[in-house]
Formats: C-alpha cells, sequence, structure tokens
C-alpha cells in the first residue's frame, strides 16, 4: 500500500503512517468546528483552544519531524508560520474586545 523509491515499507510502517494522516484529519476537523461554532461568537474560549489544539499539533512536527531532519526547516516553517500569524492575530483581537 505504502511504497518509496526502494519498495515496499514494512506494514507496521504504513499503519504508523496511516495513523498520523487519521491524527492530523481530526486535529484540522475540531479546530475547524471550534472555528465555526464558538470563534464565530468572539468567545475567547474558541481562540484559546484552537491555539491550544493546533499549536499541540505543531509542537509535535517540531520534536519529531523538524528537530531530527526528517523535515526540513524552510519545508516546516510555512505552517508553523502561519499558526504563530495566526495566534498573534486572534491575541490581539481579544485584547482589543477587552479594552
Amino acid at each position: 500500500m505504502y511504497q518509496n523509491a526502494s519498495g515496499d515499507y514494512p506494514p507496521a510502517a504504513g499503519g504508523i503512517l496511516g495513523y498520523a494522516a487519521f491524527s492530523i484529519f481530526w486535529t484540522g476537523l475540531l479546530v475547524s468546528i471550534v472555528a465555526v461554532a464558538v470563534n464565530w461568537h468572539n468567545r475567547p474560549l474558541g481562540a484559546w483552544l484552537n491555539i491550544a489544539l493546533a499549536g499541540g499539533a505543531d509542537i509535535g512536527l517540531v520534536l519529531y519531524l523538524m528537530f531530527p531532519g526528517y523535515v526540513a526547516l524552510s519545508s516546516g516553517m510555512m505552517g508553523i508560520s502561519l499558526f504563530v500569524l495566526g495566534a498573534g492575530f486572534s491575541l490581539a483581537g481579544l485584547a482589543k474586545a477587552r479594552a
């Protein structure tokens, strides 16, 4: 099912790749649901939940893929940069709403 240039991956590697894809899918779905259900109404809880969910996924990317060198920093930084930018705008919006 999963292959690279030198042939098939072992079955366990395919299972791990499938599990990783499944986890990323559900994280994205939960972030989207929180954005529509909670952030849409400008509730601070929604911003903090999304920062925690997306930030947790990005921490895993950095710790397990970028630091060991499996993913180049140039490839992984786009998502991290978008997360930091989005979190910054969310927190700025929350601070402005409180003022």
